[in-house]
């Protein structure tokens, strides 16, 4: 079973391990680097700031399985009533089906009704996610867009699509 659970200050230590894996940071294009404590601190008082606001829905949930910590899923509203979709699964908790099921339940909650579509992207090279996606009902409408991370490196993404 799965369970999304709202990020909070108690999760530093969680975030900071999760996004210091090399099978996690490699696909991530908003990590600083070199990703340190102090940055996952920043990060996580930022995601949530981020679940304090009020003026749009934008959600940041820990995913629990087993009781374990095991992912982040971050659903984030643009101003035009498109939703933005990230995850990150721990690297012990990867092919075992958590990411799907997590991106399933946040896709047939209420919290995504007003939506008129949600979009992802994926590195071109990241084959989990594009399965994870695919499986969870997205789309690819755009493939090879160049896109630059916070380190300076220009990666290729997938752009996705998904309508509620």
């Amino acid at each position: 079973m799965v369970f999304l659970t709202p990020i909070c200050e108690d999760d530093l230590d969680f975030v900071f391990d999760l996004y210091s894996k090399r099978e996690v940071s490699k696909y991530l294009s908003k990590i600083p680097c070199p990703f340190t404590k102090a940055n996952a601190f920043d990060l996580i008082l930022d995601l949530v700031e981020k679940n304090r606001i009020t003026c749009n829905r934008n959600m940041i949930s820990r995913l629990d399985h087993t009781g374990e910590r095991c992912g982040i899923i971050v659903l984030n509203e643009t101003c035009d009533d498109r939703g933005v979709l990230g995850f990150s699964t721990h690297p012990d908790y990867q092919g075992r089906g958590v990411a799907s099921r997590s991106i399933q339940l946040l896709l047939s909650s209420t919290a995504i009704a007003s939506y008129r579509v949600i979009q992802a992207s994926s590195q071109q090279d990241n084959a989990a996610a594009h399965t994870v996606l695919a499986k969870t009902g997205f789309r690819v409408n755009a493939s090879g867009i160049p896109e630059k991370s916070v380190d300076g490196r220009t990666r290729l993404v997938d752009r996705w699509t998904f309508y509620p």
